[in-house]
């Protein structure tokens, strides 16, 4: 590693790959980024499906599922969503959102709270 940090064009490479494996989307209805659910458990951000970090839901197919799913929506329809999204070890992207004005509560913990889905304890990564 101090090798790769010695030249500056592998410190160019390596920054590139850190910032390849997270981004962080907003969705604060001026920059047009748009975050959706696509289940309780399941978001649509910049283009991609991203799995809720340590929650899994019922499937849309369900009365619960259905509702977890508007639960998802409506936190995600918030002026100021921030959402932290990176790819597991197997490669699918995972992350969590948070309502700046809503005292820090993640997406996963509302839908925990919830009683509709449950925690997977961060097995996601």
């Amino acid at each position: 590693m101090q090798s790769l940090l010695r030249n500056k064009s592998s410190k160019f490479a390596f920054f590139q790959i850190f910032l390849g494996s997270v981004f962080i989307a907003f969705a604060t209805g001026s920059n047009g980024t748009e975050l959706t659910a696509i289940s309780g458990d399941t978001i649509f951000a910049k283009g991609r499906a991203v799995k809720v970090l340590g929650v899994q839901c019922p499937t849309t197919e369900t009365e619960e599922g259905l509702q977890a799913k508007r639960i998802a929506n409506t936190y995600l329809s918030g002026s100021r969503v921030k959402c932290v999204i990176k790819r597991s070890k197997t490669g699918q992207l995972v992350g969590d959102c948070k309502l700046r004005a809503n005292n820090g509560r993640a997406l996963s913990e509302v839908l925990l709270a919830t009683g509709l889905c449950r925690s997977t304890s961060g097995n996601d990564l």
